[in-house]
């Protein structure tokens, strides 16, 4: 991810693992809570040009809303987008890597455990 700033962007992605981990994990995160947090970072990719990421998290913002969550489909998309927030991660600033290589291990052992 190519965020505004570097400070901006790591600012952002450290809220984000200190709600996963204040949660006791990514599945820990209720539904509603998690969905707006999907929403934000869905414009903040748009608007970085990454409309494939921003498609998935889309996707998983919907899911997310449904009255009966559908957890394999939940976790192909989150196992999706740990890779390309890894991947996302070598081009980053070694700060923002590290911190981007963090969430992107998070997202992809969340999916391959709701995946099955």
């Amino acid at each position: 991810m190519e965020p505004r700033t570097t400070d901006q962007g790591q600012a952002e992605v450290e809220a984000t693992l200190s709600t996963i981990e204040s949660s006791g994990g990514l599945l820990g995160i209720e539904p509603s809570a998690a969905s707006r947090n999907v929403a934000s970072w869905a414009s903040r990719t748009r608007a970085a040009g990454l409309s494939d990421v921003a498609d998935d998290l889309d996707s998983l913002e919907s899911e997310l809303n449904k009255s009966t969550i559908d957890g394999h489909a939940v976790g192909a998309l989150l196992t999706r987008l740990g890779t390309g927030t890894t991947q996302a991660a070598s081009g980053a600033s070694p700060m923002l890597s590290k911190s981007l290589s963090r969430l992107g291990e998070m997202l992809r052992a969340a999916g391959q455990q709701l995946a099955g």
